[in-house]
This record gives C-alpha cells, sequence and structure tokens, in this order.
C-alpha cells in the first residue's frame, strides 16, 4: 500500500507546506493530509525529467549537514543524502523535493514504529530536522523549477538513497540551501516492510 501526500496546486503555498513546522507531527499520529490509496504506484519515465538521472555513481559526495555549513552559492557540489525530513518531500506539480543527510534518524530506524509517513522524522526536534535537510530541484530553461513532480520519476520515492550532483543556487545560505540539481543517482531504494515484519524488528 502506498501512501500519498497532497499539497496546494501553488508553487509558493506548496514550498511553504514543505518546510513549514505544521507538517511535523508526533510518532504515531495519523496526520489527516495522508490519502492511501490501496493501488501500487509504477515508476515512470519523464521525458524533461529522466535524462537527470544517473547511471553512474559519481565520485566522492559531501553529506547534507556538511554541506550545509561548508557550501556556498555557485559552488559545484556533489552531496549525499536520503529523501526525506518533511512530510512531503516531493512537491506536487515541480521538481523538487527534500534532502534529508542520512544520519537523520526517520521513523523507519525505530524498531517497532509504525509510523505510516516515517520519512518525516517526525519523532526527532523540529530544529533538528530543520539542521540536517537541503532542497534539491531541477531547473527549466526559464530557470525555475521543471513544472513536474520528481517524485516516482524513475522510482525515485521516499527514503531512497541519493547522490547528487549540481550547483548550489543563489541567495542559500547555511538556514536555507539549495542546489540546482543536474545529475540524480538512486544509490539505494527504500522498501517498506510489512507491520507484521516491523513487529519482528
Amino acid at each position: 500500500m502506498k501512501t500519498y501526500l497532497k499539497l496546494p496546486a501553488s508553487a509558493v503555498a506548496a514550498l511553504l507546506a514543505l518546510f513549514g513546522a505544521s507538517l511535523l507531527t508526533s510518532c504515531g499520529e495519523k496526520s489527516t493530509e495522508i490519502i492511501v490509496s490501496e493501488e501500487a504506484v509504477e515508476a515512470k519515465s519523464s521525458a524533461v525529467l529522466s535524462p537527470v538521472f544517473l547511471k553512474e555513481k559519481p565520485g566522492a559526495a559531501t553529506p547534507v549537514l556538511e554541506l550545509r555549513k561548508s557550501g556556498k552559492p555557485g559552488d559545484q557540489v556533489v552531496v549525499a543524502g536520503k529523501v526525506g525530513g518533511a512530510m512531503s518531500p516531493f512537491t506536487e506539480g515541480f521538481a523538487t523535493f527534500v534532502l534529508a543527510d542520512r544520519s537523520l534518524k526517520t521513523c523507519d530506524l525505530i524498531p517497532e514504529d509504525l509510523c505510516e509517513s516515517p520519512w518525516d522524522a517526525c519523532c526527532e526536534a523540529p530544529e533538528v530536522i530543520k539542521a540536517s535537510r537541503l532542497t534539491i530541484q531541477v531547473l527549466d530553461g526559464d530557470n525555475g523549477p521543471v513544472a513536474e513532480s520528481l517524485q516516482m520519476v524513475e522510482g525515485l520515492s521516499e527514503l531512497d538513497e541519493l547522490i547528487v550532483t549540481g550547483e548550489i543556487a543563489e541567495g542559500s545560505n547555511e538556514e536555507n540551501m539549495i542546489v540546482n540539481a543536474t545529475g540524480i543517482f538512486l544509490e539505494k531504494q527504500w522498501v517498506a516492510p510489512k507491520p507484521e515484519e516491523k513487529k519482528k524488528g
């Protein structure tokens, strides 16, 4: 069973929702924003976004936490992380998502935690989550995010471990960092355990 997360249609509203503290819920709580579908979601191809996905693993990558401290606008970077750190890491209708540091304790790492959205790291303090993530976006020819979601393109989904190549966007800082992606390498896909498997630990 796959969970879907519904965001406002407006790009601005979607991005605000993406980072707003209101998206953080306590562990075990069920969010009314989650829409559950009984149908499995298949990986999809995109004429615009699929070419961004890399076949070969890039070189040495910098963790998200380290990049936030050392990166500056205009830097060419290779960053490693996992999709998460927000209730809805993907933006509906736009090619942006939240990349969290792999050290962030998401709910899938907690034995017997049956959180419906383990990628949100809801058991961590909001300030820890905020400090452990950045935004990845794929730009179009007008220097705005491509008007198409990256979710499930080439199988990309929540908690997947990635290596992203790109450039730190102008205006970025340690508090709010954005990377304009030129390449996305899907290093490890996350497979949700069945409830009975989760209980066994």
